[in-house]
């Protein structure tokens, strides 16, 4: 029979949500995959995942070290990329000793585990994500994560193999699998999934490509590196990341328009065109027709525009009249106003 305490225990473990995955990044050897297996199993956690393993996969040396844990190595998917390995999960943490150049909320073991089960208690996808032996984390993956895990170690020794980072951190979900209370409700909408957001990051630096915001071209990296920090901050919902990515959209199309408008007038051999009038406060909305006197190389020639209301502040002024170049200097004939900025809208 069991002891009660003991058996209250076993039926929080069978019910507690869905352990975080494990993604390790160019893991190098076997050995160390068997080793993290094993920890994986004496912790309740069961799916590991493999980003470019040095060796390839599978690899026979990695069943002597798991001890048994097979069902994990049996489990195991291959991926090309840390962002394939995450495309369907919506929180993952970077586990890293050292101090990065990005802005992320770190935490340890302890804290990450309370993130991650109260997430993956409300139906989200969570993991955890282990540099390499050697190199660790590129900055551009950490850069895709929702936070860092960093373990408190003594720092006269910074050292710990892959096997033991894992091992700390499966065993703090562990504990709070059977010892934490129930977890917190979340109110709204989960975080978009990995894939939703590496796209919206992409379609974003695309765009800003096209404007020439990534100058000069070798600060190209840190750049979007620093944006993707920023916006996975927010944890933008689903439907949050089709609307950013509707801006993103509305926004390129209307630097098209304006480009066009300004090839065209370039091209034409007429004047006239779109310019911004900007009224003193006193100046009442109109509609209306005014004389406007242009004052350039050429004697002085006066056209008629169409003024609209104003709206903070300003009025569109369009030039009917044709052989009047933009870059003209001229006044308002009657009007209270500050001048015109001749900038085709």
């Amino acid at each position: 029979m069991l002891d009660p305490c003991r058996e209250t225990r076993y039926v929080r473990a069978m019910s507690a949500p869905t352990p975080p995955v494990v993604i390790l990044d160019k893991s190098q050897m076997a050995e160390n995959i068997g080793a993290v297996a094993r920890v994986m199993a004496n912790f309740g956690l069961a799916e590991l995942r493999l980003v470019a393993p040095r060796d390839g996969w599978p690899q026979e040396r990695a069943w002597a070290t798991a001890s048994g844990a097979d069902w994990v190595l049996e489990g195991i998917t291959v991926f090309d990329s840390v962002a394939e390995a995450m495309a369907d999960l919506n929180t993952v943490f970077a586990t890293t000793a050292r101090p990065r150049e990005t802005r992320q909320p770190v935490r340890t073991p302890r804290e990450a585990a309370r993130v991650l089960y109260d997430d993956r208690a409300s139906g989200l996808g969570v993991g955890i994500l282990f540099g390499g032996e050697r190199a660790g984390l590129e900055t551009s993956d950490i850069a895709l994560c929702q936070g860092i895990v960093t373990i408190p170690i003594d720092p006269r020794h910074q050292s710990l193999n892959l096997a033991q980072a894992v091992a700390i951190t499966a065993y703090e979900w562990r504990t709070l699998v059977l010892d934490a209370p129930p977890p917190n409700f979340r109110e709204g909408e989960p975080p978009a999934d990995g894939a939703l957001t590496l796209g919206m990051y992409e379609h974003l630096e695309r765009e800003l490509d096209a404007a020439g915001f990534f100058h000069p071209p070798e600060k190209f990296r840190s750049m979007s590196q620093n944006l993707r920090v920023m916006l996975g901050r927010a944890a933008f919902t689903a439907q949050e990341v089709a609307t950013f990515r509707g801006v993103i959209t509305a926004l390129s199309k209307g630097r098209g328009r304006v480009l066009e408008k300004l090839a065209a007038r370039k091209s034409s051999p007429k004047g006239g065109g779109l310019f911004s009038l900007r009224l003193k406060p006193e100046t009442p909305p109109m509609k209306t027709r005014a004389a406007v006197a242009f004052e350039a190389k050429r004697p002085l020639e006066i056209v008629e525009v169409d003024l609209e209301g104003p709206r903070a502040g300003e009025v569109l002024v369009e030039i009917k009249a044709t052989g009047i170049c933009h870059t003209d200097a001229y006044t308002l004939d009657g009007l209270d106003s500050e001048g015109i900025f001749p900038s085709i809208l």
